[in-house]
């Protein structure tokens, strides 16, 4: 994790998404699923470990592919918070680089449940060089925007993969 205090004038890109999708699952179901974070781990591109810390804390690790750029490594440490039908990924400290997940279930007919999921990750750097060679040039709000289409297309996939792995359990 990023502890290191970033000028006013470090490179910052975020990445908002909020997506609703509907699962053929019931909602009790569905929230013990979710809240186990290795379900991120199994079905969502770019997350490549979240461990365990203790205490409701969790270390998500990204790897996400970059064209013409090594892959952006990413180790957020977030808390979980459990809510009636709302389960949160969040971090605590706001200094490095931030991630706060958000999935709202509200059971509807036939056994479904209606997923909402918000999730906003916001990566600062002393140089946008140090998230893709050519950052600077393409400028913050370049960059996020793409980050955004990456990050919805990660939520599609894991959508696609967790919806099938809890259908065939």
């Amino acid at each position: 994790m990023n502890h290191t205090k970033l000028s006013a004038k470090a490179f910052e890109v975020k990445g908002v998404i909020d997506t609703v999708f509907e699962v053929p699952v019931s909602a009790q179901r569905l929230m013990a699923y979710l809240s186990n974070p290795n379900t991120f781990e199994k079905n969502m591109p770019g997350v490549k470990a979240v461990s365990d810390k203790g205490d409701g804390r969790y270390e998500w690790k990204f790897s996400i592919d970059i064209p013409f750029a090594p892959p952006l490594v990413l180790s957020i440490l977030t808390r979980l918070v459990k809510q009636d039908n709302e389960i949160s990924f969040q971090t605590a400290d706001s200094e490095g680089d931030t991630m706060a997940c958000a999935m709202t279930l509200t059971e509807t007919r036939n056994a479904k449940t209606e997923v909402r999921m918000k999730l906003s990750i916001k990566v600062r750097r002393k140089s946008g060089r140090d998230i893709h060679p050519l950052a600077p040039v393409m400028g913050e709000r370049f960059v996020s925007e793409q980050m955004t289409q990456k990050m919805q297309s990660m939520a599609n996939a894991f959508l696609k993969s967790s919806t099938k792995n809890l259908i065939a359990a």
